[in-house]
């Protein structure tokens, strides 16, 4: 008897069945999780990008300001007359100028929940500096593994002058006026 056949037995064929289909779903996890990733950076590089529009904004702003009010909102007086006022609330920065007590012109810039934007005019330096501070609470869960670092911001007032590190600001920093706003689910509480 010659056994030569040219088919597959009914085994073979279950069993190339069944390690395609869990090459197939593994695959299909690997690649799911890849697109995670990708939009969750992608929402990072958003927020970053948003943060550096801010940060040139109000360091634009805080050189052609001629006067500070600190409260819960940062309000800025310009040498023209108008007044722009700074704020924060859920996970947006928002910029609204008024002229003559009518609201001109609104900016708003996203940013990561869970943040605190705190203000600090530091009046005993030689020249007036205006101390923004955002802090990133990085412990609560973002569905994301990425971890922003806390930027502190420094704009002499009335000059060319900012600098701008990934350092929180330090308590013995001299501060005659302090305002503090919690961005995100904090706020609600």
């Amino acid at each position: 008897m010659n056994n030569d056949r040219a088919g597959m037995t009914l085994i073979e064929v279950v069993w190339m069945v069944a390690l395609t289909g869990t090459l197939l779903s593994t695959s299909v996890v690997v690649i799911n999780r890849s697109f995670e990733a990708h939009r969750a950076a992608l929402t990072h590089l958003r927020q970053l990008h948003a943060l550096e529009q801010f940060i040139e904004r109000w360091r634009g702003d805080v050189h052609q300001c001629q006067q500070i009010a600190l409260n819960e909102q940062l309000a800025l007086v310009l040498g023209d007359g108008k007044l722009l006022q700074y704020s924060a609330t859920d996970n947006v920065i928002t910029r609204i100028q008024f002229i003559d007590d009518a609201a001109v012109g609104q900016e708003t810039w996203e940013v990561p929940r869970h943040c605190q934007l705190r203000w600090q005019l530091d009046r005993a330096a030689a020249h007036e500096l205006l101390v923004g501070a955002l802090e990133f609470d990085n412990t609560l869960p973002l569905n994301t593994s990425l971890e922003m670092a806390p930027v502190a911001l420094v704009a002499r007032v009335g000059s060319e002058t900012l600098v701008a590190r990934a350092l929180p600001p330090t308590a013995s920093e001299p501060a005659v006026a302090n305002a503090a706003t919690t961005i995100g689910e904090a706020k609600s509480e």
